[in-house]
């Protein structure tokens, strides 16, 4: 059973990821206020999830999903929609958007499960010049 919390910067320090996740990386997510949550297996962070708000209703999401959530990925998707969900509610959005790795085919078909809408390329958008999607979901 996956436990919902609120997001702390132990957990986007602790999170096991199959991708590189630098530590700067890491870092700089942790200078931010963070606001959002995470799907816990025992103490373990498996999914986080938040947003750094833009002005009043509109917010940047952002998804990071841990190593450990290939044997819960039913429970990591319905959690994950939750914790998006929560944070929609909790900061009263109307527009939530996301940038996506173009060459991240999973991101996107999981991005759009989430029913974002896509809105536009954003060309050599990514830290290695890769392009990305913007994606949004409007209320």
């Amino acid at each position: 059973m996956l436990k919902l919390v609120k997001l702390t910067k132990e957990h986007i320090q602790n999170i096991d990821t199959e991708f590189t996740f630098n530590k700067s990386y890491r870092d700089d997510m942790c200078v931010q206020a963070v606001n959002g949550y995470a799907a816990l297996k025992g103490n373990d962070p498996i999914a986080i999830a938040g947003i750094n708000s833009l002005w009043d209703g509109v917010a940047e999401g952002w998804i990071v999903i841990g190593k450990q959530s290939k044997s819960h990925r039913f429970a990591i998707a319905k959690t994950v929609k939750l914790m998006l969900q929560q944070m929609i509610n909790d900061n009263n959005l109307f527009r939530l958007q996301a940038s996506v790795c173009l060459k991240d085919e999973k991101a996107i078909r999981f991005t759009q499960w989430l029913n974002f809408t896509e809105e536009g390329i954003m060309r050599k958008f990514g830290p290695d010049g890769t392009d990305y999607m913007r994606y949004a979901w409007v209320k």
